[in-house]
């Protein structure tokens, strides 16, 4: 990888090739790329060159509208996961954007949320989610039960504010760990 640069896209407004403060950024299988365009309360998805494939989503609290959308995800079928910040829940659609129900609600236990941020799926489908203001990370197995708890507030193993998450091809755990300004990784535990 060269990392020069290649190409951009967007600028700022609600027209179709237009973002107000892109948050989320997942990219599928087959190379599309879905942005959370959180200003305008939409998820857009495009080819990786930058060409409008489809949008979805508007202001509201109902099913596939978004409040706070911020993470975004995409599964091995294409379906795609969006972390809504403020409403405390995950929103999940197939792959022609249509709405397939949500889970999570506001609070401290599991299966609840309190500001859910980045998502990432393992190679065995389990989804894992930062939840930011509860400091860990839950995971969620493909049929959205939660499975898991990484990390707890301040320290070693522990967070301050997680906001982002990513697996690598062993499974090992990545967390931006916000206020601690630091990256953890934890290792595969299979």
């Amino acid at each position: 990888i060269s990392g020069d640069y290649d190409t951009q896209w967007g600028t700022k407004g609600q027209g179709d090739t237009q973002f107000v403060t892109p948050r989320g950024i997942a990219v599928d299988a087959i190379g599309n790329v879905y942005v959370v365009d959180l200003g305008n309360a939409r998820i857009m998805k495009f080819t990786n060159n930058g060409v409008l494939q489809n949008k979805w989503g508007s202001y509201g609290f109902g099913d596939g509208q978004f409040t706070y959308p911020n993470g975004i995800a995409v599964d091995a079928s294409g379906n795609f996961y969006v972390s809504e910040q403020f409403s405390q829940y995950i929103q999940k659609f197939n792959i022609f954007g249509q709405s397939q129900g949500k889970f999570g609600a506001w609070g401290t236990d599991n299966n609840q949320f309190y500001f859910p941020k980045g998502l990432e799926f393992d190679k065995d489908g389990n989804l894992y989610v930062a939840d930011r203001a509860n400091d860990r990370v839950q995971k969620f197995t493909s049929a959205f039960v939660y499975s898991a708890t990484i990390g707890t507030p301040l320290g070693d193993e522990q967070f301050d504010h997680a906001q982002g998450v990513t697996l690598d091809a062993s499974g090992n755990i990545y967390v931006a760990d916000g206020y601690n300004h630091q990256i953890q990784k934890f290792n595969s535990a299979g």
